[in-house]
Protein backbone atom coordinates (compact mmCIF):
# COMPACT_ATOMS: atom_id res chain seq x y z
CA UNK A 1 0.00 0.00 0.00
CA UNK A 2 1.30 3.44 -0.81
CA UNK A 3 0.03 6.95 -0.19
CA UNK A 4 0.50 10.12 -2.21
CA UNK A 5 1.05 13.18 -0.07
CA UNK A 6 0.69 16.79 -1.10
CA UNK A 7 2.60 19.08 1.21
CA UNK A 8 3.73 22.65 1.43
CA UNK A 9 6.67 24.31 3.16
CA UNK A 10 6.04 25.86 6.55
CA UNK A 11 5.48 29.61 6.11
CA UNK A 12 4.74 30.63 9.69
CA UNK A 13 0.94 30.50 9.36
CA UNK A 14 0.27 26.81 9.94
CA UNK A 15 -0.34 25.29 13.36
CA UNK A 16 2.97 23.48 13.36
CA UNK A 17 2.33 21.72 16.67
CA UNK A 18 -0.57 19.54 15.58
CA UNK A 19 0.30 15.86 15.47
CA UNK A 20 -1.96 13.22 13.96
CA UNK A 21 -1.07 9.69 15.10
CA UNK A 22 -3.11 8.12 12.31
CA UNK A 23 -1.30 10.23 9.72
CA UNK A 24 2.08 9.24 11.16
CA UNK A 25 1.19 5.54 11.04
CA UNK A 26 0.05 5.87 7.43
CA UNK A 27 3.38 7.48 6.52
CA UNK A 28 5.38 4.53 7.85
CA UNK A 29 3.11 1.86 6.35
CA UNK A 30 5.33 1.18 3.33
CA UNK A 31 8.40 1.02 5.57
CA UNK A 32 6.63 -1.44 7.89
CA UNK A 33 5.53 -3.65 5.01
CA UNK A 34 9.07 -3.73 3.64
CA UNK A 35 11.08 -4.05 6.87
CA UNK A 36 8.52 -5.17 9.46
CA UNK A 37 10.16 -3.16 12.25
CA UNK A 38 8.14 -0.35 13.88
CA UNK A 39 11.11 1.03 15.85
CA UNK A 40 13.32 1.18 12.76
CA UNK A 41 10.53 2.83 10.76
CA UNK A 42 10.10 5.52 13.42
CA UNK A 43 13.87 6.09 13.52
CA UNK A 44 13.88 6.70 9.77
CA UNK A 45 10.91 9.05 10.17
CA UNK A 46 12.86 10.80 12.92
CA UNK A 47 15.80 11.33 10.58
CA UNK A 48 13.98 12.16 7.34
CA UNK A 49 10.98 14.16 8.58
CA UNK A 50 7.27 13.71 7.93
CA UNK A 51 4.07 15.45 6.87
CA UNK A 52 2.20 17.34 9.59
CA UNK A 53 -1.55 17.34 10.17
CA UNK A 54 -2.01 20.44 8.01
CA UNK A 55 0.03 19.16 5.09
CA UNK A 56 3.23 20.99 6.00
CA UNK A 57 6.54 19.19 5.79
CA UNK A 58 8.24 18.81 9.16
CA UNK A 59 12.04 18.58 8.70
CA UNK A 60 13.79 15.59 10.25
CA UNK A 61 16.88 15.51 12.44
CA UNK A 62 19.19 15.17 9.46
CA UNK A 63 18.02 18.47 8.00
CA UNK A 64 17.90 20.19 11.39
CA UNK A 65 21.51 19.13 11.97
CA UNK A 66 22.49 20.65 8.63
CA UNK A 67 20.95 23.97 9.69
CA UNK A 68 22.67 23.74 13.07
CA UNK A 69 26.07 23.08 11.50
CA UNK A 70 25.60 26.03 9.18
CA UNK A 71 24.91 28.21 12.23
CA UNK A 72 28.10 26.88 13.84
CA UNK A 73 30.15 27.75 10.77
CA UNK A 74 28.75 31.28 10.75
CA UNK A 75 29.72 31.76 14.39
CA UNK A 76 33.18 30.30 13.88
CA UNK A 77 33.84 32.73 11.02
CA UNK A 78 32.64 35.64 13.15
CA UNK A 79 35.03 34.98 16.05
CA UNK A 80 38.45 36.60 15.80
CA UNK A 81 40.44 36.46 19.07
CA UNK A 82 43.47 38.04 17.42
CA UNK A 83 41.45 41.12 16.50
CA UNK A 84 39.84 41.54 19.89
CA UNK A 85 41.53 44.90 20.51
CA UNK A 86 41.34 46.16 16.93
CA UNK A 87 38.57 48.70 17.52
CA UNK A 88 40.11 49.93 20.78
CA UNK A 89 43.55 50.20 19.13
CA UNK A 90 42.07 52.38 16.39
CA UNK A 91 40.35 54.58 18.96
CA UNK A 92 43.61 54.94 20.88
CA UNK A 93 45.38 56.01 17.67
CA UNK A 94 42.75 58.72 17.20
CA UNK A 95 43.14 59.88 20.81
CA UNK A 96 46.90 60.23 20.39
CA UNK A 97 46.44 61.99 17.06
CA UNK A 98 44.13 64.53 18.72
CA UNK A 99 46.56 65.10 21.59
CA UNK A 100 49.53 65.50 19.24
CA UNK A 101 47.58 68.04 17.20
CA UNK A 102 46.87 69.99 20.38
CA UNK A 103 50.55 69.89 21.33
CA UNK A 104 51.57 71.13 17.87
CA UNK A 105 49.20 74.08 18.21
CA UNK A 106 50.63 74.95 21.63
CA UNK A 107 54.21 74.64 20.35
CA UNK A 108 53.37 77.00 17.48
CA UNK A 109 51.73 79.45 19.89
CA UNK A 110 54.82 79.36 22.12
CA UNK A 111 57.10 80.05 19.15
CA UNK A 112 55.03 83.10 18.21
CA UNK A 113 55.06 84.48 21.74
CA UNK A 114 56.81 87.77 22.41
CA UNK A 115 57.91 86.42 25.78
CA UNK A 116 61.30 84.78 25.24
CA UNK A 117 61.16 82.97 28.60
CA UNK A 118 57.76 81.54 27.69
CA UNK A 119 59.06 80.42 24.31
CA UNK A 120 61.92 78.50 25.93
CA UNK A 121 60.08 76.95 28.87
CA UNK A 122 56.81 76.14 27.11
CA UNK A 123 58.49 74.94 23.97
CA UNK A 124 60.78 72.58 25.86
CA UNK A 125 57.97 71.20 28.04
CA UNK A 126 55.72 70.62 25.06
CA UNK A 127 58.46 68.88 23.09
CA UNK A 128 59.00 66.57 26.09
CA UNK A 129 55.30 65.69 26.04
CA UNK A 130 55.46 64.91 22.33
CA UNK A 131 58.49 62.71 22.94
CA UNK A 132 56.60 60.91 25.72
CA UNK A 133 53.79 60.10 23.27
CA UNK A 134 56.27 59.00 20.60
CA UNK A 135 57.90 56.56 23.02
CA UNK A 136 54.66 54.89 24.08
CA UNK A 137 54.64 51.08 23.66
CA UNK A 138 52.70 49.73 20.70
CA UNK A 139 50.29 47.46 22.61
CA UNK A 140 46.98 48.77 23.91
CA UNK A 141 47.37 47.62 27.52
CA UNK A 142 50.70 49.42 27.96
CA UNK A 143 49.45 52.57 26.27
CA UNK A 144 46.36 52.64 28.51
CA UNK A 145 48.54 52.25 31.60
CA UNK A 146 51.10 54.87 30.50
CA UNK A 147 48.39 57.45 29.87
CA UNK A 148 46.54 56.87 33.14
CA UNK A 149 48.43 59.70 34.88
CA UNK A 150 49.17 61.71 31.74
CA UNK A 151 48.04 65.36 31.85
CA UNK A 152 46.25 65.80 28.53
CA UNK A 153 46.41 69.22 26.89
CA UNK A 154 43.41 68.36 24.70
CA UNK A 155 40.10 68.14 26.54
CA UNK A 156 38.66 66.13 23.65
CA UNK A 157 41.51 63.60 23.81
CA UNK A 158 41.17 63.30 27.59
CA UNK A 159 37.42 62.72 27.38
CA UNK A 160 37.82 60.07 24.68
CA UNK A 161 40.52 58.33 26.72
CA UNK A 162 38.24 58.16 29.77
CA UNK A 163 35.38 56.90 27.61
CA UNK A 164 37.64 54.20 26.16
CA UNK A 165 38.70 53.12 29.65
CA UNK A 166 35.10 52.78 30.77
CA UNK A 167 34.10 50.98 27.59
CA UNK A 168 36.92 48.43 27.93
CA UNK A 169 36.20 47.97 31.63
CA UNK A 170 32.55 47.28 30.88
CA UNK A 171 33.43 44.88 28.06
CA UNK A 172 35.78 42.91 30.30
CA UNK A 173 33.22 42.64 33.10
CA UNK A 174 30.43 41.72 30.68
CA UNK A 175 32.64 39.12 29.03
CA UNK A 176 32.96 37.32 32.37
CA UNK A 177 29.57 38.06 33.94
CA UNK A 178 27.25 38.87 30.99
CA UNK A 179 24.28 40.96 32.22
CA UNK A 180 25.64 41.10 35.75
CA UNK A 181 28.78 42.71 34.31
CA UNK A 182 26.76 45.70 33.10
CA UNK A 183 25.78 46.50 36.67
CA UNK A 184 29.31 45.81 37.92
CA UNK A 185 30.71 48.30 35.40
CA UNK A 186 28.37 51.03 36.60
CA UNK A 187 30.03 54.29 37.57
CA UNK A 188 27.69 54.37 40.56
CA UNK A 189 29.74 53.11 43.55
CA UNK A 190 26.59 51.85 45.29
CA UNK A 191 25.64 49.71 42.29
CA UNK A 192 29.16 48.27 42.04
CA UNK A 193 29.11 47.50 45.78
CA UNK A 194 25.76 45.74 45.38
CA UNK A 195 27.16 43.50 42.64
CA UNK A 196 30.14 42.75 44.86
CA UNK A 197 27.77 41.77 47.69
CA UNK A 198 25.75 39.57 45.31
CA UNK A 199 28.89 37.74 44.18
CA UNK A 200 30.00 37.28 47.78
CA UNK A 201 26.61 35.81 48.74
CA UNK A 202 26.65 33.57 45.67
CA UNK A 203 30.13 32.31 46.49
CA UNK A 204 29.03 31.63 50.06
CA UNK A 205 26.09 29.53 48.86
CA UNK A 206 28.32 27.49 46.54
CA UNK A 207 30.89 26.87 49.27
CA UNK A 208 28.24 26.06 51.87
CA UNK A 209 26.59 23.53 49.60
CA UNK A 210 29.95 21.97 48.75
CA UNK A 211 30.60 21.56 52.48
CA UNK A 212 27.16 20.06 53.14
CA UNK A 213 25.95 23.10 55.09
CA UNK A 214 22.58 24.82 55.02
CA UNK A 215 22.47 27.75 52.61
CA UNK A 216 22.63 31.18 54.18
CA UNK A 217 21.18 33.04 52.43
CA UNK A 218 18.78 30.59 50.83
CA UNK A 219 18.34 30.83 47.08
CA UNK A 220 14.90 32.43 47.55
CA UNK A 221 16.36 35.07 49.90
CA UNK A 222 19.22 35.69 47.49
CA UNK A 223 16.86 36.24 44.54
CA UNK A 224 14.58 38.48 46.60
CA UNK A 225 17.55 40.73 47.33
CA UNK A 226 19.54 40.49 44.08
CA UNK A 227 17.15 38.99 41.53
CA UNK A 228 17.00 42.18 39.46
CA UNK A 229 20.70 41.71 38.64
CA UNK A 230 19.89 38.46 36.80
CA UNK A 231 17.47 39.24 33.92
CA UNK A 232 17.17 35.56 32.98
CA UNK A 233 15.06 35.03 36.13
CA UNK A 234 16.61 31.65 37.07
CA UNK A 235 14.30 29.38 39.05
CA UNK A 236 16.98 27.40 40.93
CA UNK A 237 20.52 27.88 42.16
CA UNK A 238 21.74 25.26 39.69
CA UNK A 239 20.13 27.14 36.79
CA UNK A 240 21.80 30.38 37.87
CA UNK A 241 25.20 28.75 38.32
CA UNK A 242 24.97 26.99 34.95
CA UNK A 243 24.31 30.30 33.17
CA UNK A 244 27.22 32.04 34.90
CA UNK A 245 29.53 29.06 34.36
CA UNK A 246 28.74 28.90 30.64
CA UNK A 247 29.63 32.58 30.26
CA UNK A 248 32.86 32.29 32.26
CA UNK A 249 33.89 29.09 30.48
CA UNK A 250 33.29 30.79 27.13
CA UNK A 251 35.50 33.70 28.15
CA UNK A 252 38.23 31.34 29.33
CA UNK A 253 38.04 29.59 25.94
CA UNK A 254 38.35 32.95 24.19
CA UNK A 255 41.45 33.84 26.19
CA UNK A 256 42.91 30.39 25.52
CA UNK A 257 42.39 30.98 21.79
CA UNK A 258 44.56 34.11 21.84
CA UNK A 259 48.23 34.16 20.98
CA UNK A 260 50.59 34.36 24.00
CA UNK A 261 51.15 38.06 23.27
CA UNK A 262 47.43 38.78 23.06
CA UNK A 263 46.79 36.81 26.25
CA UNK A 264 49.45 38.77 28.14
CA UNK A 265 47.96 42.01 26.84
CA UNK A 266 44.45 40.97 27.90
CA UNK A 267 45.63 40.02 31.40
CA UNK A 268 47.49 43.31 31.78
CA UNK A 269 44.49 45.29 30.57
CA UNK A 270 42.06 43.43 32.85
CA UNK A 271 44.30 43.96 35.87
CA UNK A 272 44.70 47.64 35.03
CA UNK A 273 41.00 48.34 34.48
CA UNK A 274 39.57 46.23 37.31
CA UNK A 275 40.32 48.98 39.79
CA UNK A 276 37.95 47.54 42.43
CA UNK A 277 40.20 44.91 44.01
CA UNK A 278 37.38 43.35 46.06
CA UNK A 279 35.18 42.98 42.97
CA UNK A 280 38.04 41.41 41.01
CA UNK A 281 38.64 38.98 43.87
CA UNK A 282 34.97 37.96 44.00
CA UNK A 283 34.93 37.35 40.23
CA UNK A 284 38.05 35.18 40.50
CA UNK A 285 36.57 33.36 43.50
CA UNK A 286 33.38 32.64 41.55
CA UNK A 287 35.37 31.36 38.58
CA UNK A 288 37.31 28.95 40.80
CA UNK A 289 34.13 27.73 42.51
CA UNK A 290 32.34 27.16 39.19
CA UNK A 291 35.31 25.28 37.78
CA UNK A 292 35.09 22.88 40.73
CA UNK A 293 31.35 22.19 40.54
CA UNK A 294 31.08 22.18 36.71
CA UNK A 295 34.44 20.81 35.52
CA UNK A 296 33.08 19.34 32.28
CA UNK A 297 32.49 22.70 30.60
CA UNK A 298 34.95 23.93 27.95
CA UNK A 299 37.20 25.73 30.44
CA UNK A 300 40.39 27.04 28.79
CA UNK A 301 39.72 25.03 25.63
CA UNK A 302 41.04 27.32 22.93
CA UNK A 303 40.37 26.85 19.23
CA UNK A 304 41.62 28.16 15.91
CA UNK A 305 38.95 30.51 14.64
CA UNK A 306 38.76 32.20 11.28
CA UNK A 307 39.10 35.97 11.20
CA UNK A 308 35.65 37.48 11.35
CA UNK A 309 33.56 40.46 12.28
CA UNK A 310 33.00 40.22 16.05
CA UNK A 311 35.55 42.49 17.68
CA UNK A 312 33.87 43.17 21.02
CA UNK A 313 35.09 41.11 23.98
CA UNK A 314 31.68 40.54 25.54
CA UNK A 315 30.08 39.76 22.17
CA UNK A 316 32.93 37.42 21.29
CA UNK A 317 32.65 35.56 24.61
CA UNK A 318 28.90 35.26 24.05
CA UNK A 319 29.54 33.93 20.53
CA UNK A 320 31.86 31.26 21.93
CA UNK A 321 29.24 30.39 24.55
CA UNK A 322 26.67 30.02 21.79
CA UNK A 323 29.14 27.89 19.85
CA UNK A 324 29.48 25.56 22.85
CA UNK A 325 25.69 25.41 23.16
CA UNK A 326 25.41 24.48 19.48
CA UNK A 327 28.00 21.73 19.96
CA UNK A 328 25.98 20.31 22.86
CA UNK A 329 22.79 20.45 20.78
CA UNK A 330 24.59 18.78 17.88
CA UNK A 331 25.70 15.92 20.11
CA UNK A 332 22.18 15.43 21.49
CA UNK A 333 20.50 15.54 18.08
CA UNK A 334 23.03 13.33 16.30
CA UNK A 335 22.89 10.65 19.02
CA UNK A 336 19.08 10.61 19.34
CA UNK A 337 17.73 7.19 18.35
CA UNK A 338 14.16 7.73 19.58
CA UNK A 339 11.93 10.79 20.16
CA UNK A 340 12.21 10.59 23.95
CA UNK A 341 15.95 11.32 23.69
CA UNK A 342 15.04 14.87 22.66
CA UNK A 343 13.05 15.72 25.78
CA UNK A 344 16.01 17.36 27.54
CA UNK A 345 16.77 19.71 24.65
CA UNK A 346 16.12 23.40 25.33
CA UNK A 347 13.87 24.52 22.47
CA UNK A 348 14.64 28.17 23.23
CA UNK A 349 18.30 27.55 22.40
CA UNK A 350 17.38 25.99 19.06
CA UNK A 351 15.01 28.83 18.20
CA UNK A 352 17.58 31.48 19.18
CA UNK A 353 20.60 29.90 17.50
CA UNK A 354 19.18 27.88 14.60
CA UNK A 355 15.65 29.03 13.84
CA UNK A 356 12.02 28.92 14.89
CA UNK A 357 11.03 26.30 12.30
CA UNK A 358 13.75 23.94 13.52
CA UNK A 359 12.72 24.48 17.14
CA UNK A 360 9.09 23.67 16.34
CA UNK A 361 10.19 20.64 14.31
CA UNK A 362 12.15 19.23 17.26
CA UNK A 363 9.10 19.77 19.46
CA UNK A 364 6.95 17.90 16.94
CA UNK A 365 9.47 15.05 16.67
CA UNK A 366 9.76 14.52 20.41
CA UNK A 367 5.97 14.44 20.66
CA UNK A 368 6.16 11.22 18.66
CA UNK A 369 7.35 9.52 21.86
Amino acid sequence: MSNRWEYRAWDGTQDFLELDAQSIMEQITDDLLYHGDVSAALRRLLQNGFIGANGERVPGLREILEHLRDAKKDLEHAIDPEGIFGEADSEMDEILKTERSSLDELVEAAKNSNDERRREVSGEALEMRKMHLDLLPSDLASRMAELEDYDFTSTAAKDRYQELREKLRQEILESFLDDLGKAAASQNPEETARVRDALDALNQMIEQRQNGQDLNPTFEEFMQKFGDLFPGNPKTLDELLAALANQMAAMSALVASMSPEQRAQFDALANSLMSDIDLAWQVNRLSNNLRQILPNLAWDQGDDFSSGGVANMAAMAKAIGDLNTLSDLENMLSSASHPGALLDIDLKDIERLVGKQDSMAVDMIRNLA
